[in-house]
């Protein structure tokens, strides 16, 4: 019998997606996260970097998912993506380029 691949549910989009749809298993995602080759995490709980870029797909959103569960016991965490961000200050009127203050 053919199967049309069309109907194969794959999940979310991507990490961003994944986790904050309501179906997502935090337990499940923490043991099968791999540390990204040549980042170090533990730069980012101890304040060393800050700040994570990347090309669409290199995993940004799932290691912000990682670092704010790893670090949800120990301090306020909070998901924020640049562009909603972006977007709700816009909207708000609080949002200022820099260079136009």
């Amino acid at each position: 019998m053919a199967m049309n691949i069309g109907k194969i549910d794959f999940g979310p989009l991507d990490a961003r997606h994944a986790a904050t749809s309501s179906d997502f298993d935090e337990i499940f995602f923490q043991k099968v996260f791999i540390d990204p080759a040549g980042i170090n995490l533990d730069d980012f709980n101890r304040g060393k970097k800050y700040f994570i870029y990347g090309i669409k797909g290199s995993g940004k959103s799932a290691i912000l998912k990682y670092l704010e569960i790893s670090n949800r016991k120990k301090c306020y965490t909070r998901f924020v993506y640049f562009s909603d961000a972006a977007r709700e200050g816009l909207s708000s009127g609080s949002f200022i380029p820099a260079g136009t203050e």
